[in-house]
């Protein structure tokens, strides 16, 4: 079916025709019906007309997120493009660091060595995990995926709490743009309406018309 314009303004023109017509004869000529019946009818002409405004409300929220999204992809990207700076492209140098032992040496010189080691290993795990699960289009990382080690020592907590801090805010960035995405397509419920509305507004201006007949003719 042609939806252009020209094509779709004479559709609603034969729509509001037929329907003038075939409200005249059934309202007006073959059953006449009471002011008290057109006001019924004219609650449901009001009720109906609501959907118009659901269709609406969906216009603006799309053009909203669509004018809204090149500014929360530039985010994503920035906050995506500072977390792989930190630990994507390369660990922290000191993560992987090999120590010599020595008689100032802690007890526990080989859990933090092994703990050292443990992360290094990690990090050059996760990079291409990370870049796969959220490039090119700036996704969602789950946590979930980061599989951290379990360090022995508190040695290097300080830079699992950050690297997690940043990774929040990417995260956070990333919602706020999927969000936008989503937000700037229309949904099944929104497509229908979006393609009766119209017709149905033909109708009831039409039967709106009728209306105004049928109480010249009681006037009269």
């Amino acid at each position: 079916m042609n939806y252009d314009a020209p094509h779709f303004l004479l559709q609603l023109i034969a729509i509001f025709i037929v329907c003038l017509v075939l409200f005249h004869v059934l309202f007006v000529w073959l059953y006449r019906i009471t002011k008290r019946q057109w006001m019924y009818l004219e609650y449901a002409m009001i009720l109906t007309t609501l959907l118009s405004l659901v269709s609406a409300s969906g216009d603006v929220r799309r053009r909203y997120a669509a004018a809204n999204i090149d500014t929360l992809k530039i985010r994503a990207a920035t906050s995506h493009r500072q977390f792989c700076s930190s630990y994507i492209d390369q660990p922290p140098a000191y993560v992987c660091m090999k120590f010599q032992r020595s008689e100032m040496s802690p007890e526990n010189f080989a859990e933090i060595q092994q703990d050292y080691d443990d992360l290094c290993v990690w990090f050059s795990t996760i990079a291409p995990i990370f870049r796969a699960s959220t490039l090119p289009d700036y996704r969602w990382f789950d946590p979930e995926q980061l599989n951290l080690p379990v360090l022995k020592t508190d040695g290097l907590s300080h830079v699992i709490n950050s690297m997690k801090e940043s990774l929040s805010f990417y995260n956070e960035d990333a919602l706020r743009l999927s969000k936008a995405i989503i937000e700037c397509s229309e949904n099944e419920f929104e497509t229908v309406l979006h393609f009766i509305c119209p017709y149905i507004l033909a109708a009831i201006l039409a039967l709106s018309m009728t209306k105004i007949s049928a109480g010249l003719i009681i006037d009269c």
